[in-house]
């Protein structure tokens, strides 16, 4: 028993244990296992509760003005939201949509923004895809991109479950015409949090021109380990979106090493992967652990030298002590995505 699970056990109520899959990966994990108990604990113990939102019953009204239509798509103009175009997009269950924010100017190189949960704001997962479009797409459009960010489903789906299907639709109506019709040449999918988590399952199953992944979630393994305490957190903000969603996250894989946790599992999917890729995480990241992507970046290094010479190349930025805000809200840390991106673009 290592050093930190000792201590732990009051939290493993004798019925939590580790996933076999995952056994090696993290045998010299100890390190990020400190620091997303330490994290969770702080949170638990109330140091940043008042930061987290009711929002669970935020209702938004979309008031929009139909500007032209296509197939699988209407997009309208939103009064209220100046500068911004409504984009609606089909999935393919009948009626349902994925709603998105577009800039409004047509660009060669499109960037689809996708944001993280909602946790932090009071007006819920609206107001949060708004928001961070607002904060991060600027930057974006500043250098010559165009920005689409959709508002994927939160509460009530799993991880990889809706979220994931609505990015889906998302790059498939792109794909399938929705590019030219938007007068876009060039697709790229730039996800944080949660919205990386998106992007790095998504890397498996659809190509785009580049993806970056920020600080995002790339095996189950800490999800397993400490389900106690996550349970604990779902339990102490009951009207929180972004909690909301990690509950029945927990509730739809089950107890820790059950098969279905490999839902959540792209390390050992890496091997699938389509897409160039910028991976970026803070070393002091206690919501989703640097070790996330450190395991990813090991799987794609062990296949390289095995001889695999039909993979996309992958790039990973790892800030010594960034938190997990850092790679999204760090200003030079948007620059070096752009940067990134901007390699794609022609000279």
């Amino acid at each position: 028993m290592s050093s930190l699970s000792r201590p732990l056990l009051f939290l493993r109520f004798g019925c939590v244990r580790r996933s076999p899959r995952a056994a090696g990966r993290r045998a010299s994990a100890d390190r990020a296992r400190a620091a997303a108990f330490v994290g969770l604990a702080l949170l638990t113990a109330g140091c940043i509760t008042n930061l987290v939102a009711d929002n669970l019953d935020a209702v938004v009204e979309i008031d929009g003005t139909t500007v032209r239509a296509t197939a699988g798509a209407v997009e309208q103009a939103l009064p209220d939201v100046p500068n911004t175009l409504w984009l609606l997009i089909d999935r393919p269950e009948p009626g349902r949509t994925v709603g998105a924010l577009l800039s409004p100017d047509p660009r060669p190189g499109l960037v689809v923004l996708l944001c993280g949960a909602s946790t932090l704001d009071p007006k819920g997962r609206f107001e949060a895809v708004r928001r961070f479009d607002r904060l991060y797409g600027a930057d974006l459009r500043a250098a010559g991109f165009r920005t689409l960010a959709p508002v994927l489903s939160e509460c009530h789906t799993p991880y990889g479950g809706e979220d994931l299907a609505d990015a889906r639709a998302v790059v498939d109506w792109l794909a399938s015409g929705g590019a030219e019709f938007l007068g876009t040449e060039r697709v790229y999918v730039v996800g944080y949090s949660t919205g990386a988590t998106v992007v790095n399952l998504l890397n498996a199953e659809r190509r785009v021109t580049a993806m970056v992944s920020l600080a995002g979630l790339s095996e189950p393994d800490q999800l397993e380990y400490f389900q106690p305490l996550y349970r604990l957190l779902t339990l102490l903000f009951p009207d929180n979106t972004g909690f909301c969603q990690l509950a029945t996250t927990l509730d739809t894989y089950g107890p820790p090493g059950k098969p279905r946790w490999t839902a959540l599992d792209a390390v050992n999917r890496v091997a699938e992967f389509r897409n160039p890729t910028l991976f970026i995480h803070g070393t002091s990241d206690f919501v989703y652990v640097v070790d996330n992507t450190r395991h990813l970046e090991a799987r794609y290094a062990a296949l390289l030298r095995a001889g695999r010479t039909d993979l996309p190349p992958l790039e990973f930025v790892y800030l010594a002590g960034g938190s997990h805000f850092d790679p999204a809200y760090s200003a030079a840390e948007r620059q070096r995505v752009i940067a990134y991106l901007k390699r794609f673009e022609p000279v």
